[in-house]
């Protein structure tokens, strides 16, 4: 066993082939789950568990989002997003609403109400904060977030992408005299945005507050913004930079006044070019009389208007975007960060073949290839970044818990930090303390070009490293050179502004939350939660300036002072050391300082004396293996940390206490790169259509389900039933995907032992909780998952691949109850289209109670050996799927026939043809 979540840092994604999720094969054979009625839930034969109370310990899950693009795949896009928006309503819900205490008020929707008893088993809540979205995805990215910080449902997201994305609306008059594009991007996508964003605008809101919520738009900038740097031999380099950047905040989202920058901001970034034509971005002035072009000044990074295309050409992986966001992110308590990196297709799974110089490479191919590798950027650099961020939170620990022993060998009293890493430490953090500003200095002087003095618009010799060491001597001018006497260690505290008092607060957290993993009862963690609380209601805000409107207004009211007679404008250092004097200021007020160092030095003395009794309940650690193995039995993992949290305590106890604290800052960060202090890991976790399945284990990938995959991605534009169809698959994959992250194991364990389960019947008890919750007895063959919650010598999983299964099967159901007629419908009313009809053969045979050939399986079977995914549809209705060779028509020109069976079934797309160019798929035996 190891850490309840809450107590250390997430597990990363669980790599591809290493769980039982990314195999080809089942573990277990698809199994049929019987059809309900999503209003006529077996309340009768099922009691509804009892509410859990929500506590200091109870969990908060943040999802931040990328989504990358893809065309007409978005409509996949969206069914996740729905699947999402969904889940974070059960979660507010569970703040608001139970069915067993208030049976006459009960959650209509079967799977919001299934959400929620999910997250009130693991004692968990979900906070969707951070979006990212690029291309068509920036499109889903900006209504989620709309409908997030508005608390908003939806619901109506499917209708929006069933009107905006018919074709035959999109496209323009062939009469058109030298059309910019194919589809029209202002005159039908826009207009669609606008209209989508008032229909969800009409819904009824939530009662309750609004979310905090960041929405991240990219764009490409046809126009490069400009900005210079200098060598370490003064030489001025010049700087291009085409990467546009919207940023919508939780003031914007809920103000009426953002709709139309928010649209326009969607559909720059879905300016696929050849598609649609370039959108154009005001700034300022040059906004635009008509509505739709709204002032984008303040949601953008650029300084000026720009035409704009596709934010997918430089940008396909929205993930650098959130990261820092995700990093600044501030919380009054221990929190469970994940990434969901949602992609329709994680692409082929085999390698490319070899280029051969005798078969040369015409025009068109070139062309073709040079477009896909713009928009199939590696993601590498990205996860790098990650990676790091959750190493050097461990480095950090780690440099600080050394630190901390080698204090405890020095005589009492005395400092770690002597006079020189005093003087280390005054460089590095004043450097970094001052970086930003000097970049936006020169970014902004850059921009202005005309405008400037002479002496301003030269670089000179080295003006970046000159602006620099001026902005540092105002900061650090109050810093103490050397450790401060005993009775000026608050003032001296104080005078290193926030960075410092955050660096402390972290350790204390860091502290605490060791003190969680060692704690056995939920009074405790509960005791433990509320230090946590305190220790970080004071300057709960991020404590920083708004940096481009700052030096935006100071270098304006230096231009206009000097641009009256006798026309003297003052040294640009001066500027900036005036610059610098604010910046400083705003990152903290002296009396909240000193405020919060002293109430985080109250909160470390009420909680050493249970940690001390944590310490001594333990016994010596005995593990050989790395420190930062994560995976270690939970008797083991106890003891690392108590010998950990031990020599914290010897290091504070041992004088003032915010002496201590501030010592230890400072000679931690007067050898270790100064970086943001964050001490919450992130996992990342790819959401994709290629997924195994329960019901459907052949059709595991999104060319098996999506039309949106044909055609370069342009699809399912071609169908309304089309768009229906990739819609259902996307709530379906998003549903699926998330029971596998709800059901964390540490959490698991983490909650059966605050309930007082002991070791021998936790497995049972949770199955047994887990069924009432989804109403379902667990089948026994899935109950193997659960082994390590009665064995503590058993190390605990990184997932619950096949219960993970089962019960997104089960939640499944009511996806299918309620889309399902709508795909019905839709082909129905679109039987007429294309060409011949070409049955084909159910999902499974042996589900829909059909059978087929040997011939026809081993046609329409191929194995899936790359599937990552762990879920698809469990179906209350059935339906089948048929396909239509066009022959003559579009090769995309293909219809869907359902029929209802005898046994429930869940639709699956057609498998393309191995032929390079589009086509139908081969006739099949039909249904």
């Amino acid at each position: 066993m190891t850490e309840p979540v809450t107590s250390a840092p997430s597990q990363p994604a669980p790599p591809v082939g290493q769980t039982t999720a990314a195999r080809g094969s089942l573990t277990h054979e698809p199994v049929v789950v019987p059809p309900v009625r999503g209003e006529l839930v077996a309340e009768v034969d099922h009691k509804p568990p009892d509410p859990r109370p929500r506590t200091l310990a109870t969990q908060e899950v943040r999802l931040a989002l990328a989504f990358t693009g893809g065309v007409s795949l978005a409509v996949w896009m969206g069914g996740v997003a729905r699947e999402l928006n969904l889940l974070a309503q059960a979660s507010e819900r569970r703040r608001t609403l139970s069915d067993a205490a208030d049976p006459t008020t009960p959650d209509h929707d079967p799977l919001r109400r299934s959400y929620r008893r999910l997250l009130d088993l693991v004692d968990a809540e979900v906070a969707i904060d951070v979006l990212a979205g690029t291309s068509a995805g920036g499109i889903n990215a900006a209504l989620l977030g709309l409908a997030n910080a508005r608390n908003l449902d939806l619901g109506p997201l499917r209708d929006i992408w069933l009107t905006a994305g018919e074709l035959g609306s999109l496209l323009r008059d062939p009469a058109e005299q030298s059309p910019p594009s194919l589809l029209k991007g202002d005159g039908r996508m826009l207009v669609a945005l606008n209209e989508g964003i008032t229909r969800l605008l009409g819904s009824t809101p939530s009662p309750a507050p609004p979310r905090a919520t960041d929405v991240f738009i990219t764009t490409t900038l046809l126009s490069p913004e400009t900005s210079r740097f200098t060598d370490d031999y003064g030489t001025e380099i010049a700087d291009t930079d085409h990467q546009g950047l919207f940023h919508f905040a939780t003031g914007d989202l809920t103000s009426d006044g953002a709709v139309a920058q928010l649209s326009l901001a969607a559909r720059s970034s879905a300016s696929f070019p050849g598609a649609f034509e370039p959108a154009f971005l005001p700034f300022g002035a040059d906004a635009g009389a008509d509505g739709r072009h709204p002032d984008m000044a303040p949601f953008t990074n650029a300084t000026c208007a720009h035409w704009a295309a596709d934010g997918g050409l430089l940008a396909n992986r929205p993930i650098a975007p959130l990261l820092q966001r995700i990093f600044d992110r501030s919380s009054d308590r221990e929190v469970r960060r994940a990434l969901l990196y949602i992609v329709p297709s994680t692409g082929a799974s085999t390698a490319a073949g070899t280029d051969d110089l005798a078969v040369p490479m015409g025009l068109a191919d070139a062309l073709r290839l040079d477009l896909g590798a713009a928009l199939n950027q590696s993601i590498a650099a990205d996860l790098a970044a990650i990676k790091e961020h959750n190493d050097r939170i461990e480095s950090v620990a780690d440099t600080g818990l050394r630190m901390a022993a080698l204090g405890n060998r020095l005589p009492s009293g005395e400092w770690l930090a002597d006079a020189a890493a005093w003087r280390d430490y005054r460089a590095r953090q004043g450097d970094w303390l001052v970086a930003p500003l000097v970049t936006e200095v020169a970014r902004q002087l850059t921009t202005r070009g005309g405008q400037l003095p002479a002496d301003w618009a030269s670089a000179g010799e080295d003006r970046d490293v000159a602006l620099r060491l001026a902005a540092r001597d105002v900061v650090t001018k109050d810093w103490p050179t050397a450790p401060p006497a005993p009775e000026a260690v608050l003032e001296a505290a104080v005078s290193l502004g926030r960075p410092a008092y955050d660096s402390a607060k972290a350790t204390l957290l860091r502290l605490l939350r060791h003190g969680r993993v060692l704690a056995t009862t939920l009074d405790q963690r509960n005791f433990l939660a509320e230090r946590g609380r305190y220790a970080t209601r004071p300057l709960s805000d991020t404590g920083r300036s708004p940096l481009r409107s700052l030096v935006g207004g100071g270098l304006d009211d230096a231009l206009q002072k000097g641009a009256v007679p006798p026309r003297e404008f003052p040294e640009l250092v001066t500027v900036v050391r005036a610059l610098a004097r604010e910046y400083a200021d705003a990152q903290g007020d002296e009396q909240q300082l000193a405020e919060a160092w002293t109430s985080l030095a109250e909160t470390y003395r009420r909680s050493a004396g249970l940690l001390r009794e944590l310490v001594a309940a333990c016994p010596a650690p005995t593990a050989t293996e790395p420190r930062r193995q994560r995976r270690l039995p939970l008797r083991e993992r106890r003891a690392l940390v108590a010998a950990d949290v031990g020599a914290y305590l010897d290091f504070l106890d041992d004088g003032d206490t915010v002496a201590r604290f501030l010592d230890l800052h400072v000679a931690v960060r007067s050898v270790l790169p100064v970086l943001t202090q964050v001490a919450q890991p992130v996992e990342l976790i790819q959401v994709s259509a290629d997924t195994r399945s329960l019901l459907a284990p052949h059709h595991g990938t999104a060319l098996t389900k999506l039309t949106g995959m044909q055609v370069h991605h342009f699809g399912a534009f071609y169908k309304p039933s089309w768009r229906a169809n990739d819609w259902m698959w996307g709530r379906l994959d998003g549903c699926g995907w998330l029971v596998h992250v709800l059901l964390d194991p540490r959490r698991i364990l983490s909650v059966l032992e605050n309930d007082g389960v002991a070791p021998g019947s936790r497995a049972a008890t949770f199955a047994d909780l887990l069924g009432e919750a989804v109403e379902r007895p667990v089948p026994p063959g899935f109950l193997g998952d659960l082994a390590f919650l009665d064995r503590e010598d058993l190390r605990v999983p990184v997932s619950l691949p096949d219960l993970a299964l089962w019960v997104a099967a089960v939640l499944q159901r009511h996806v299918v109850d309620e889309e399902l007629p709508v795909v019905a419908g839709l082909v129905r009313a679109g039987q007429g289209d294309g060409g011949a009809r070409r049955p084909r053969a159910p999902v499974d045979g042996r589900l829909t109670g059909t059978r087929r050939s040997s011939r026809s399986r081993k046609a329409r079977s191929p194995r899936n050996p790359g599937g990552t995914g762990r879920s698809t549809a469990s179906p209350s209705r059935s339906a089948n799927v048929a396909a239509r060779e066009p022959g003559a028509t579009p090769s995309f020109s293909r219809t869907l026939r359902m029929r209802r069976g005898s046994r429930s079934t869940c639709t699956s797309q057609p498998q393309p043809s191995s032929r390079p160019h589009i086509q139908s798929l081969a006739r099949q035996d039909g249904l």
